[in-house]
């Protein structure tokens, strides 16, 4: 993080408005969206059994919930400000919020993808005391893993381009290397590692089960159910790193390593493209169901039927 420069310039207020009024957007879409997949669910899905997978999808709505609500907001007022608007608890509250939402959301689809697993290829019948111990392990890691910067191991600094707060590693220290490790391991390695393997064997298992079933005649529709719901989740994780992949380099590599002075307009289109990742899900449940989609019309439709009312 150290190439990040911390000089603070006048930011145009065309160019702070624009910005927030993206912020914006994004957020609202975020809240409204997640708000609408929680009640699909919870109120209309009830025939479907509230599956397991049905549980960490709500669990991944309540975190994208919690960014449009609490980060996306902590930029907002340093944007607006042309600052950092808040002093040092401020900015480690920053980190936690941040490093919640990113931790949890990309644990959340590793534990999807362990469930995709245990049922398409093992079949194995689970119940939803398996999702509360999904969701428990979840968030402990999310809350857990950033936590240790308020142990005193890192620090959290305030990065002018960013407008945000980020963790900061010492490279020139044993232990702002081990962070950095500590950090990269857990928020990135396992999770991609673990849901790269279980979707591979998922869609092998899938392919060798479509010729199966093309070569008897018949074709199972719980076996096609199965399908859809994995396809679906492996496009949400897909969707997950295109939004974070730009930022990622940006911040991790291209900058830091490289050494190559970004724009702020390139860098505020890949932290922008990050936030969006709250706010799309819920586009993506739409376009590949028609139960959501049918879902989405009853939920909205009550909610102007109360408001009339």
């Amino acid at each position: 993080m150290d190439n990040r420069t911390n000089e603070t310039h006048h930011t145009p207020l065309e160019v702070i408005v624009i910005k927030s009024t993206i912020f914006i957007i994004i957020a609202i879409a975020a809240v409204i969206g997640n708000s609408l997949v929680i009640i699909v669910i919870s109120q209309y899905g009830r025939n479907a059994a509230q599956t397991v997978t049905n549980y960490l999808i709500m669990n991944l709505a309540i975190l994208d919930i919690i960014n449009g609500l609490f980060q996306l907001p902590l930029y907002l007022v340093n944007i607006i400000a042309d600052r950092q608007f808040y002093g040092e608890i401020g900015c480690a509250i920053h980190v936690q919020i941040g490093g919640m939402g990113f931790i949890g959301s990309i644990h959340n689809l590793m534990w999807i993808a362990i469930i995709r697993y245990l049922v398409v290829v093992k079949s194995k019948k689970l119940q939803s005391r398996h999702a509360y111990y999904c969701i428990g392990i979840i968030w402990a890691t999310c809350i857990l893993v950033p936590a240790v910067s308020f142990l005193g191991w890192g620090k959290s600094v305030y990065v002018d381009i960013e407008k945000g707060c980020v963790p900061d590693w010492n490279g020139n220290s044993i232990s702002g290397i081990a962070r950095g490790i500590y950090d990269a391991v857990i928020d990135f390695a396992i999770p991609l590692i673990v849901i790269t393997y279980c979707y591979l064997f998922i869609f092998l298992f899938l392919s060798r089960k479509r010729r199966d079933m093309i070569c008897d005649g018949f074709q199972s529709p719980t076996a096609m159910d199965k399908a859809n719901v994995t396809s679906t989740m492996f496009i949400i994780f897909i969707a997950f790193l295109i939004c974070i992949a730009p930022w990622s380099l940006l911040a991790f590599i291209i900058m830091p390593v490289a050494q190559v002075a970004v724009s702020d307009g390139v860098y505020f289109t890949s932290l922008a493209l990050v936030l969006c990742n709250s706010a799309i899900n819920p586009v993506l449940y739409a376009y590949r169901s028609k139960d959501f989609r049918i879902g989405y019309k009853l939920a909205i439709h009550k909610i102007f039927k109360c408001c009339n009312n």
